[in-house]
């Protein structure tokens, strides 16, 4: 029986920035193969944003031979492969809705069902637009995947998750909490 579990962008770069706090059990959460990991292309644009700024900086430690075979790229391949390399080791599965629905604004406009969800639970989450994207791309696929938690670093995400789980009935846990509740 596996868990089904979806990682906000701050897990995954913990993994490989030994300096983060939940360095160790975002680590654990990536190896185990006892947990479902969900993604959505909300985490793949994140993933680019952090990695192009952190890359630099020199805080993120990825393996020797990856960074070797992938500096003959430029910086825009890196990244992709990169992002490639964090799917396929940790069976990272990338989901999202196809759907379009109307919104009634002086007429009608057509957006994906996960911006018109955000809008939804904008006025009562009060989270900066991503997190509240993040938020609702689990609530719309919750039954469909089975997810069961929201696991995050992100402080604004962790401090709303009362809220969060009175309105979408997920568990919004740190990665910490999470590893010592399921057993990691």
């Amino acid at each position: 029986m596996s868990i089904c579990v979806y990682l906000d962008t701050s897990v995954i770069i913990a993994c490989y920035k030994p300096g983060d706090p939940d360095h160790i059990f975002a680590t654990k959460i990536l190896k185990s193969r006892f947990i479902r990991k969900i993604i959505s292309y909300i985490t793949v644009v994140e993933l680019s944003s952090v990695l192009s700024r952190l890359l630099e900086t020199g805080e993120l430690v990825f393996p020797e031979k990856l960074m070797k075979l992938l500096s003959k790229f430029d910086k825009v391949s890196l990244i992709i492969g990169i992002i490639k390399y964090l799917i396929k080791k940790y069976s990272l599965e990338i989901v999202g809705s196809n759907r379009l629905i109307e919104i009634p604004m002086n007429g009608f406009f057509s957006a994906p069902i996960e911006i018109a969800e955000s809008m939804r639970l904008a006025a009562h989450l009060k989270l900066k637009t991503l997190d509240a994207i993040h938020v609702s791309i689990v609530n719309i696929l919750k039954r469909s995947m089975g997810i069961e938690y929201l696991v995050t670093s992100d402080k604004n995400i962790l401090q709303k998750r009362k809220e969060i789980r009175k309105q979408i009935n997920v568990i919004v846990m740190n990665p910490k909490e999470f590893v010592n509740i399921i057993g990691l």
